[in-house]
């Protein structure tokens, strides 16, 4: 089985966003004849206007479109052999001279569409975007209107000047009259809620969707900002025990607790953390906390040492297995090097609220230092390959966060490093698999049992967390941690067999596709009809 086989309706469940997946979206819908191919291939091409592959496909199906012809003509060996180069240098020279090595490119060859997708690329990776505003100055004059727009309004909102962006996308938008490209009405609604200016974002992605009603992740956001979802926070209705497991990450650890308790934790929540046989400084940082907040008849914070290592599923089990958690509703999961924000817990409260019957919840992991950088969103398994049954999707790393991900809604699993569950789910479905030691997938294998059980996970994309390691499998990982993390997924895909795959799919697709349809009867309700509004007026 192989990512084609999915259909398009099937492949548009998991989000319309990510290049390789938009692409791939844009194939299915030619393979099968679709009606809503020429927008999707538009998108695909809108998403990775720099790559041959997907300006070629536009160019094929809509031959009257400027940036499909202007870039169909690119030589894809020639942007790997660059895209190649480029790495070499940021390994070899840091960002610096990577930089410079595709500021000589384009003094050479200015708007070349491989240059600017490299620099595109190191400028979200990197953390780099006023660099690449300045280069599109520069260089950039020769690039379509739409393609050059695209290019500084994500760059803008990267940089921190929605203002700056508001005005890219607007003339991108306008170069393409009446399209109202999902892609572009994505970016510039963000810079207009940023800018606080909620109700033409609404007025303007309500007007998006109506043309291109198959863009599934338009449609979560719009419904979220319609109903208010973007904002809701709540409180749990019960206390939540806070469960922390470290090792040898004293400074990081000091970092998450002061982050952790200066939060909006109720007067019944507690923190409890297990040191899984540190050698650093973590128990003199533990011992410091203890005595900072003090001790009462049930302990807001409390400590634990194990003399060894027992690795992450153990410790979790460990955790579970206090008979301290008989008093708490719910149990939330941290890694002890995120930092948390002040209402996480509140928006972990408001997903519950949404969906009170899902058996787990979590967040938006985002790289620390660089939140353009995912680590982890709403998780849903694809298809696999001639080497692995299954796949997990991979979109939200396939292009920099500019709010896309920002929705709640159910999904096949959510990130270890900051989850929500009830107490009284945990003793019924069973704690996490050892097999799994010391790290890496434990948590996804705990998620795709409860998929297979008939359970969901849901996502809380208004809640971003930062995470200062790789997580979600093998990326930033190096050696002997990379080969453990690499046997673990192996394990996780000789856990389930063809026909139980098969069932987590199918339960998935069905959870998806139900959430969606009843969120569009929502925003017809509440906009009268979202599907025939007319042209409302927005001042870009």
């Amino acid at each position: 089985m192989n990512a084609a086989a999915e259909t398009f309706e099937q492949a548009r469940l998991h989000g319309c966003a990510g290049r390789l997946h938009l692409l791939r979206m844009a194939r299915a819908c030619l393979n099968e004849g679709a009606q809503e191919t020429p927008g999707v291939a538009r998108a695909a091409c809108e998403a990775d206007p720099f790559s041959p592959a997907a300006a070629g496909l536009l160019a094929r199906i809509d031959p009257a479109s400027r940036t499909g012809l202007a870039f169909a003509a690119s030589r894809t060996a020639e942007a790997a052999e660059l895209s190649s180069r480029v790495r070499k240098t940021l390994d070899r020279d840091g960002a610096k001279g990577a930089m410079a090595l595709l500021e000589a490119e384009l003094a050479t060859r200015p708007g070349d569409p491989a240059a600017f997708g490299a620099a595109y690329d190191l400028a979200w990776r990197a953390g780099h975007p006023a660099w690449a505003l300045g280069l599109s100055a520069r260089r950039g004059q020769a690039l379509p209107v739409s393609v050059r727009g695209r290019f500084r309004g994500d760059m803008a909102l990267l940089a921190g000047d929605p203002e700056r962006a508001r005005h890219e996308y607007g003339e991108a938008l306008a170069a393409e009259p009446g399209l109202f490209s999902p892609g572009l009405c994505l970016g510039l609604g963000e810079a207009l809620l940023r800018l606080g200016r909620p109700e033409e974002c609404l007025r303007l992605w309500a007007e998006s969707l109506a043309r291109h009603p198959w863009h599934a992740t338009l449609l979560l956001r719009l419904h979220d900002l319609a109903t208010g979802t973007r904002e809701a926070a709540s409180p749990l209705p019960g206390p939540t025990a806070c469960l922390l497991y470290t090792w040898n990450k004293a400074a990081l650890l000091h970092a998450a607790l002061e982050s952790l308790t200066a939060s909006a934790l109720g007067p019944d929540d507690a923190v409890i953390v297990l040191d899984n046989g540190s050698a650093d400084e973590t128990p003199r940082v533990l011992a410091a906390w203890e005595e900072r907040l003090g001790r009462d008849t049930r302990p807001r914070f409390s400590t634990f040492r194990l003399p060894i290592n027992v690795g992450a599923p153990a410790a979790r089990n460990w955790l579970l297995a206090l008979p301290e958690l008989s008093g708490f509703t719910f149990a939330a999961f941290l890694d002890d090097d995120i930092v948390l924000p002040p209402d996480w817990l509140l928006r972990l409260g408001a997903a519950v609220a949404a969906y009170p019957k899902a058996r787990v919840w979590g967040c938006k992991v985002a790289q620390a230092g660089n939140c353009a950088v995912l680590q982890s969103a709403d998780l849903t398994l694809a298809p696999g390959s001639d080497e692995t049954p299954f796949a997990v999707s991979d979109i939200h790393l396939q292009g920099p966060d500019l709010g896309q991900h920002d929705y709640c809604r159910p999904c096949a699993s959510v990130t270890g490093c900051c989850h929500l569950f009830r107490t009284a789910d945990l003793a019924r479905d069973g704690g996490f698999d050892i097999r799994f030691s010391p790290s890496q997938f434990d948590d996804l294998a705990r998620d795709l049992r409860l998929l297979l059980s008939g359970g969901e996970a849901v996502y809380q994309g208004h809640l971003a967390v930062p995470h200062a390691r790789a997580t979600g499998g093998r990326d930033g990982v190096f050696g002997a941690a990379a080969a453990n993390a690499r046997g673990n997924e192996i394990k996780l895909h000789g856990l389930f067999g063809p026909d139980e795959i098969a069932r987590m799919r199918a339960q998935q697709y069905g959870f998806l596709a139900e959430d969606l349809t009843r969120k569009r009867e929502r925003l017809r309700e509440l906009l009268d009809g979202a599907a025939g509004l007319e042209p409302w007026a927005v001042d870009w």
